[in-house]
């Protein structure tokens, strides 16, 4: 079994259906780890998530444009809305933590001073595993 995909730049081709996957509401990806946020998502078993990480394995089969399927532990799936999670970040950071910078950094998008305060705004569009994107207030937004 195959599915014919289209990319940009290139010609249609098929795939095996574990070589594609949908896109998931919210800009989650298969894999990513993340922190349920909502205080009313519970497991199954009726016991409160509240600050459970998990991953997201794909989207949810019962409303697949609207909410993604996370697992929890070895037997806990949910179909969640986008809204009731937080993409895990590197360092344990969170969006909307304050900051301090402890390098420099100077491009056309602005300067950034060690020492500058900062806030979290999400995962780094360059590296979402190991970078954070941070607002300052010379500097718009810059991947550190």
């Amino acid at each position: 079994n195959r599915i014919s995909c289209q990319f940009p730049n290139t010609e249609p081709m098929d795939l095996r259906p574990e070589e594609v996957s949908h896109e998931l509401p919210g800009d989650y990806r298969a894999g990513d780890e993340v922190v349920v946020t909502n205080s009313t998502v519970k497991s199954p078993d009726d016991q409160l998530l509240l600050s459970m990480c998990g991953k997201v394995i794909g989207a949810s089969p019962t409303a697949r444009k609207k909410q993604i399927l996370c697992q929890f532990g070895l037997d806990v799936v949910l179909s969640l809305l986008p809204a009731d999670v937080e993409l895990k970040l590197p360092g344990d950071y969170r969006i909307g933590d304050t900051v301090i910078s402890k390098t420099a950094v100077s491009d056309s998008g602005g300067e950034v001073a060690i020492g500058d305060t900062g806030t979290v705004i999400s995962a780094s569009p360059v590296d979402r595993g190991k970078l954070v994107l941070c607002k300052f207030v010379n500097f718009e937004s810059v991947s550190l």
